[in-house]
């Protein structure tokens, strides 16, 4: 999902309209009373919800072949651009390695001369200059969460009701997703109850 497709979902959560809403009217849609406070605050909810599901689910992945250096402790968010955290370290040979911070891994290379990193993409911010065709860096059945957020969060003041359902939705499908996020429920602990011995 896309961020003019967010704008226009997030949209149709807060307004009934007559028309379709369309992604190609966005510039008209911020000229008009009705949706230009909405479309403006959007930016900052859209972060809002992003942060909040990268928390859980985390973010896209990529690959990045690190080779030898003269060291062994490698900074890699001064090295990949798009750098969040480490998933894992491949190597045709094995060898030494250990996370040593956040950003910060250090590899014994005395074997290989280089490796191939799995890490997470930090997603970019949104702001108002975001282009509408801009792809939100998660999984698209996590980015067709954010409209429920940015809906929840941003028509507070108008029904707080209808808010609060959507804020809920929104919370239970992320809670949904982190239950399932390996194919399989995560197992619960029911409490079982006897009558006497």
């Amino acid at each position: 999902m896309n961020w003019g497709e967010i704008q226009i979902e997030s949209l149709k959560k807060m307004f009934l309209n007559n028309d379709d809403l369309s992604i190609d009217k966005l510039e008209d849609y911020k000229k008009e009373k009705k949706y230009k406070t909405y479309l403006f605050a959007m930016p900052q909810a859209c972060n809002e919800a992003i942060n909040y599901i990268v928390s859980r689910l985390g973010s896209n992945e990529k690959l990045y072949t690190l080779e030898k250096e003269d060291n062994e402790f490698y900074d890699l968010s001064q090295k990949i651009t798009d750098f969040r955290m480490i998933k894992a370290i491949y190597s045709d040979i094995p060898l030494s390695w250990r996370i040593i911070n956040k950003n910060t891994v250090y590899i014994d290379f005395s074997s290989n001369d280089k490796v191939v990193i799995s890490y997470e993409v930090k997603p970019t911010v949104i702001n108002n200059l975001t282009e509408k065709d801009h792809s939100i860096e998660i999984a698209t059945e996590y980015a067709n969460l954010i409209p429920l957020y940015i809906a929840g969060e941003l028509y507070k003041d108008d029904d707080l009701t209808l808010a609060t359902m959507y804020m809920n939705e929104f919370m239970n499908l992320v809670d949904n997703y982190v239950s399932n996020r390996y194919g399989v429920p995560t197992p619960t602990i029911e409490r079982v109850y006897s009558i006497g011995d």
